[in-house]
């Protein structure tokens, strides 16, 4: 089942249940059906696309499952084995996963939803393990590897399943409130101890080895819809991520903020500029020149400046964190596939139940289940944080030059006017000596134009008259 309910039921039991997630960064990996007692397939995957700008890995889990009632809604875990007879000739048999805590048959979706940390040794190595096989795929701009085994049962003895006890239950037929007290349908809280059953003793069954030809047929086809998985498994389709993947900027809406950053800079600029001209502009040296009025033109420049480098620069700062958001998303993604053996040339959906409870035509189902992380593979936020930290620096030192140059103007002011103030009060108490010697004139009324600030060795700020009106009549 491909595009089915079983899918998006899969990520939504995973989603909404308050069961341990797959934890860990992108490369950590995790592994459905804790237990692997009914796991037949298990194989790694590590991906990374410069073309698709993607990366992650992912793990599929092939489990084996029996369905006991018609339309297989209820399944319990099955442990698959090979039995070479002594003759040379195989039969495959399906032995019951029991929860013995519990004293339940452990059923295929809680299973399912059972996650564990994938270790490096639950991944055969190919050169040790006649099972396993390594797939990659390298091109100019893809690579994935993909590394384990699919459909392949545990080869036992004869005398190794004769040691195996039968499960007197049958295990078919049950009403609703047969199915609570028999089948594990919760999540164990702690790692059960489980035991291996025969499913229903020969006199019950009366149909000789029903499970050997639904679950070769079931792993055959599970093997190749599992090889379908790889578009899944490498993150190329995104219905199968948790969480929805953040637009990167694109070329032209870098281009456009990028623009309006720079425009908000310069817009900065010809403001501070147009105030520093029109302060050098004024009679500032004048005595009705007012100290308050001259502090809140400052300010309303400042304040002016800023607002159009802020609304202008404000698409590129919304950008930078759109970029970051997704340097930093990572989703899990999940998928599951499903294929079905059955007895004959029956469907699923026409499946009766034989004599004494037994499915005559009993199923075997075997889902692949896929659990992965991807991110982006890399983003612009370096180019777009840089672009914006240059903006940003651009307009804050011009600002700060232009308050130095502000504030050195206004000293320059106000001490002009206490030297003034000084001269006034000196030549009133000496208005009754002959000699102005030691004095110091008031200084001649000048415009703002006729001061320039001159920096000493010492650090300090003088204020020097330059009388340009003198030097042109000179």
């Amino acid at each position: 089942e491909r595009t089915g309910p079983m899918p998006s039921a899969f990520r939504d039991a995973y989603f909404k249940s308050n069961l341990p997630k797959c934890a860990g960064g992108i490369d950590d990996r995790c592994n459905a059906a804790a237990d692997g007692l009914g796991t037949i397939g298990r194989v790694g995957y590590r991906f990374e696309s410069s073309l698709a700008n993607l990366r992650g890995s992912s793990m599929q889990t092939q489990i084996a499952c029996l369905c006991v009632n018609v339309d297989c809604s209820l399944s319990v875990v099955i442990h698959p084995v090979v039995i070479e007879e002594n003759n040379g000739s195989k039969s495959t048999e399906c032995l019951l996963a029991y929860n013995e805590e519990a004293e339940k048959l452990i059923t295929c979706p809680i299973e399912l939803l059972r996650i564990s940390p994938n270790t490096e040794d639950t991944v055969p190595d190919p050169a040790q393990d006649k099972r396993a096989w390594n797939f990659s795929v390298i091109t100019e701009q893809d690579w994935w590897v993909a590394t384990g085994f699919r459909s392949q049962l545990a080869q036992w003895t004869r005398e190794q399943f004769d040691d195996v006890p039968f499960f007197e239950r049958d295990i078919y037929g049950f009403n609703s409130e047969e199915v609570e007290a028999n089948f594990l349908l919760q999540v164990p809280t702690s790692q059960p101890k489980v035991s291996l059953f025969r499913g229903v003793t020969p006199a019950l069954s009366g149909q000789g080895n029903p499970c050997d030809l639904p679950l070769r047929v079931a792993a055959n086809g599970a093997a190749w819809i599992a090889t379908q998985q790889d578009r899944h498994a490498t993150g190329r389709e995104e219905e199968t991520y948790l969480e929805a993947k953040p637009q990167l900027v694109s070329d032209t809406e870098l281009a456009l903020v990028g623009s309006a950053a720079a425009l908000g800079t310069l817009a900065g600029f010809s403001i501070l500029h147009r105030a520093e001209t029109s302060l050098l502009d004024a009679n500032i040296f004048s005595p009705h020149f007012e100290r308050r009025k001259a502090l809140v033109s400052y300010a309303m420049t400042v304040l002016v400046a800023l607002l159009a480098f802020v609304l202008e620069a404000l698409p590129l700062q919304v950008a930078l964190g759109q970029e970051i958001g997704a340097s930093r998303w990572m989703s899990e993604m999940l998928a599951l596939d499903v294929a079905l053996g059955v007895n004959g040339d029956k469907s699923p959906s026409n499946i009766r139940l034989g004599e004494n409870g037994v499915a005559s035509n009993g199923s075997v189902a075997v889902a692949s289940a896929l659990i992965g992380k991807v991110s982006y593979h890399s983003t612009r936020a370096s180019l777009v944080g840089g672009l914006t930290a240059a903006f940003d620096i651009l307009f804050v030192l011009r600002l700060l030059w232009h308050s130095v140059k502000q504030i050195r103007l206004l000293r320059a002011v106000w001490k002009h006017r206490a030297a003034m103030e000084e001269a006034e009060t000196l030549s009133k108490g000496s208005q009754n000596d002959d000699s102005d010697e030691g004095l110091t004139p008031p200084p001649p009324p000048a415009t703002g134009r006729d001061f320039e600030y001159l920096t000493s060795s010492s650090g300090g700020n003088v204020l020097a008259q330059v009388s340009r009106r003198s030097s042109q009549k000179r």
